[in-house]
């Protein structure tokens, strides 16, 4: 489960920056595709994520009784995720014109996503 999670985070980031940056990356006539794949591999992440995190944080509650910056980023992945989860379904229910903002927390949330993903990875445990 935990690749999964990780390989859909890494295709959703993927694609998001495709669909944010269209003109540099040249793939804007593939824009519906990668909009679709953006979506359906949205709607696996909102299935899966809850489901690994809730399992992830049962497994090491052991850890988390102490402060360290795994627990802190390990803390971040799960609120961005959360957050990533909410302005997707409200990017999915009412569209990106008339929800400005929630456009911009989702890339945000994006980026803090991959970077405590990173970060979880990158401190000693």
């Amino acid at each position: 489960m935990k690749r999964l999670i990780i390989v859909s985070i890494f295709f959703l980031a993927i694609s998001g920056i495709f669909l944010r940056f269209p003109l540099i990356f040249l793939v804007e006539e593939y824009t519906t595709i990668i909009s679709i794949a953006h979506l359906w591999i949205g709607m696996l992440f909102l299935a899966t994520f809850p489901l690994y995190a809730w399992d992830h944080i049962t497994t090491h509650k052991k850890w988390l009784r102490k402060f360290s910056r795994r627990t802190v980023s390990g803390v971040l992945q799960l609120s961005s995720g959360i957050m990533l989860i909410l302005t997707g379904v409200i990017l999915y229910l009412y569209g990106i014109q008339a929800w400005s903002t929630a456009k911009e927390l989702h890339w945000d949330f994006t980026l803090l996503l991959l970077f405590a993903l990173v970060l979880h990875y990158r401190v000693r445990r």
